[in-house]
Formats: C-alpha cells, sequence, structure tokens
C-alpha cells in the first residue's frame, strides 16, 4: 500500500493578510457614509465569508454602510497558517480593520459562533474603534461543553481525512454520496437548519483555488479543504478564552474591558452561554442579552428576527 503525501508543515506568521469580500454603502453620495461605523463580520468554525453573504446587502442596506466578511487565517481563500489560536485570529482581524477601513473609523463586529469570540477581542483592542459588537451565541469565557453539531460533524470530517471512509475523486454521484454520510449524522437529523451542507462544504472547495490539496498526491480519494491533520488540538483551542492577564496576551495587545456596546445572542437550546449573565459583563459591561428559541445557529433559524435585531442594535 502506497503511502498517502501529506503537505509539509504550514509556517508560522504572527499575521496573514485575510481575504473578504466588501458590500459597499449603497446610498454614498457623498463622504457621510465612510464616516459612518463600518460593519466586519467573523464567521464560524469551518466556515467563510459566504457565511455572511445572505446579510452583507440588508445589513449594507440597513445600516448605509460599507459591509466586509472576511475569512479567517485557514479559512477560505485566507492563507494557512500557524498558529491557530484566538489570539491569532484576533491579531489577524485588528490588522485588517487598520489596513482596510483605517483605525479611526468607527467600526462594528459581528461574529458567529468561534466568530463571536474573535468579535469580542477584537472589541477589547484599544488600537482600533470599535464602538458595537455583536456576540451570536459565543460568550467571553471558555466554553467546556461543545455542540454535539460541531463535534459529530467534525469527527465525520476526521474520518473522511483518515480514510477510514474513502470516496474516490471525481467517482460517479461522489458529492451526493458525501452528503448522504453528513445526512446520516445524529445531530444533523430533525435539525431545522440541516447543518449537513455547511460542513461537506469543505469537501466540495477543494477546487475553489483552482488546486485541490490532494492535485499532487498519490492519493485517490476525496480531502478536506483544509489541513486539519495539522491542527491536532482544534477543538480545545476552540473552546477557549485567552488569559487576558497572561501570557496569551503579553504584549499588551488587548485591554481587559471596554466600554463598546456588546449584543449577545443568546440561542436558549444551545449549551455556550450560561445562565449567569453578570458573566458576560466582567470585560463588556455596556452589554446586553437577547434570548432565542433555537439552537447555536441563530441566523439560519430565525434569520429575519436576527436581521432585524443586528440592524436595530447597530443602527441606534
Amino acid at each position: 500500500m502506497k503511502q498517502i503525501l501529506r503537505a509539509g508543515r504550514l509556517p508560522f506568521k504572527s499575521v496573514v493578510e485575510l481575504a473578504f469580500h466588501h458590500e459597499p454603502a449603497p446610498y454614498a453620495i457623498t463622504n457621510a457614509a465612510t464616516q459612518r461605523p463600518a460593519v466586519v463580520n467573523v464567521h464560524g468554525i469551518f466556515g467563510s465569508n459566504k457565511l455572511f453573504r445572505p446579510l452583507n446587502k440588508p445589513l449594507a442596506e440597513g445600516l448605509n454602510t460599507d459591509v466586509y466578511s472576511i475569512d479567517l487565517r485557514n479559512h477560505g481563500n485566507s492563507p494557512r497558517a500557524l498558529p491557530y489560536d484566538y489570539v491569532s485570529f484576533t491579531r489577524d482581524v485588528i490588522h485588517f480593520i487598520k489596513k482596510e477601513i483605517g483605525e479611526h473609523r468607527p467600526v462594528q463586529v459581528i461574529g458567529f459562533s468561534i466568530g463571536g469570540k474573535i468579535a469580542l477581542l477584537s472589541a477589547l483592542c484599544p488600537h482600533i474603534n470599535v464602538q458595537k459588537c455583536i456576540s451570536i451565541d459565543m460568550p467571553p469565557y471558555a466554553t467546556p461543553n461543545m455542540d454535539p453539531i460541531i463535534l459529530q460533524n467534525y469527527e465525520l470530517i476526521m474520518k473522511i481525512i483518515r480514510r477510514e471512509i474513502k470516496i474516490k475523486k471525481g467517482s460517479k454521484n461522489w458529492r451526493q454520496v458525501l452528503l448522504g454520510y453528513f445526512k446520516k449524522v445524529p445531530a444533523n437529523i430533525g435539525n431545522k437548519g440541516d447543518p449537513s451542507l455547511y460542513f461537506a462544504n469543505g469537501f466540495y472547495m477543494v477546487k475553489e483555488n483552482g488546486k485541490s490539496p490532494s492535485d499532487d498526491q498519490e492519493d485517490p480519494y476525496i480531502d478536506f479543504y483544509l489541513p486539519l491533520d495539522q491542527f491536532p488540538n482544534l477543538i480545545t483551542e476552540v473552546k477557549k478564552w485567552p488569559n487576558l492577564r497572561g501570557d496569551d496576551n503579553a504584549d499588551g495587545l488587548l485591554g481587559l474591558s471596554t466600554e463598546a456596546q456588546v449584543l449577545f445572542m443568546r440561542g436558549m437550546r444551545s449549551c455556550f452561554i450560561k445562565d449567569d449573565y453578570s458573566l458576560l459583563k466582567t470585560s463588556f459591561p455596556n452589554s446586553i442579552v437577547e434570548e432565542y428559541d433555537t439552537g447555536h445557529n441563530i441566523t439560519v433559524e430565525k434569520p429575519e428576527i436576527c436581521l432585524r435585531n443586528m440592524i436595530d442594535f447597530l443602527r441606534d
């Protein structure tokens, strides 16, 4: 049996240039719109800027401002690099805001899932002007429990990567076969916002940049577009919240608290945000919570009310 050849070790980069999609302010006749707070959207695990595409235009029109959706490092079309941790993600976002928006222009950051933690951490940076932040179902503390949807789909992804499940590239109906595996994941069955396609998409995306991760390998099977075998502690990392008083924040990039206004959108059938809302105010004293009768993926389960509440909060 021939050995599967994997890509070399990823480079270590303290900052990478993030890929992004820009939805411009629709009614910008003068420079007035460029003075309005720009919106930056941050996707969740295994996602890309496409996650927020359905919301970009309504947000841009509702707020008459620029809306940017980014690809985090190791996601979408952004560079692949180590490390894979929250401070590195946040450092990239801060660099992006400084470069593409400016450190003085007001910014409003929206993040979903792990993107929620990154959005919150960005709001703690005194070197950019984050005035408001929305964290979709993610708190500013360690989350020891993990949503079964994430865990079970991640387990299936890793089984395919490790060739415990083999699907040949270019084989007949391989996409349907792959999607069938995800639709059998217990956490996906009966889920209103069926995440099967979301997680399977990482295998469909391999040609997005013109080349598959395994095009140069003597390996006939499909592969995930992210080098997950290089992030063995991925689940442990996404549960964390950085120690802002310790080594995680040794260079003082992030403050300990902010006066920025924060909206926490909590899915009441999700495991992430605790009932004790006072825990949210340690670093974010000007925060409020809105509760939704949903699981973790609030924007999919309650899209209309979610969008309306976002615009109302950011427009004030």
